[in-house]
């Protein structure tokens, strides 16, 4: 346990905190109740989602080069190749969480400036948080996979 606490943070533990923030976002009131969403709360998911990005950026970075080192055997380069291609996959899901949380602002301001019942502003929230919980889940599956990968390599690329 004291040795966990001694070794070097990687770039590659930040999966991690994406599977953190996911749960929060998935654990938070709006989410477990369906309420209606606030600008604030789609502003700071849009925020999250772009740190979150530009952290797979250093993440893509650091996979590309040990992809292209010698001294990296085959069959890690095998499965940084996966590892890519999930990455990529990563990165849509997060793009498309974005575009889901903007058109939630978009619809929000369109309800709000217009009189609609409650029950229609109910049903657009409801779905519009229940495609938002999808794309969470997939996101948080396809880290997980990633961390998999990860912990498959982690000692040849360190």
């Amino acid at each position: 346990m004291f040795q966990n606490k001694l070794q070097k943070q990687t770039v590659f533990d930040y999966y991690n905190q994406i599977i953190t923030i996911c749960a929060n976002i998935k654990s938070s009131h709006v989410y477990m109740t369906y309420s209606p969403l606030t600008p604030n709360n789609l502003v700071e998911y849009m925020s999250h989602c772009s740190d979150i990005l530009d952290k797979l950026g250093d993440i893509n970075c650091e996979l590309i080069k040990k992809e292209n080192d010698d001294n990296t055997l085959p069959k890690v380069k095998a499965v940084i190749s996966k590892m890519r291609m999930t990455h990529i996959d990563l990165e849509k899901c997060i793009i498309e969480f974005t575009k889901i949380s903007q058109n939630t602002l978009d619809e929000y301001k369109d309800i709000t400036s217009k009189n609609y019942n409650q029950d229609i502003i109910n049903i657009t929230f409801f779905n519009l948080i229940s495609k938002s919980k999808i794309t969470l889940c997939e996101i948080q599956n396809k880290t997980k996979e990633l961390i998999s990968y990860y912990d498959m390599i982690k000692l040849s690329i360190q």
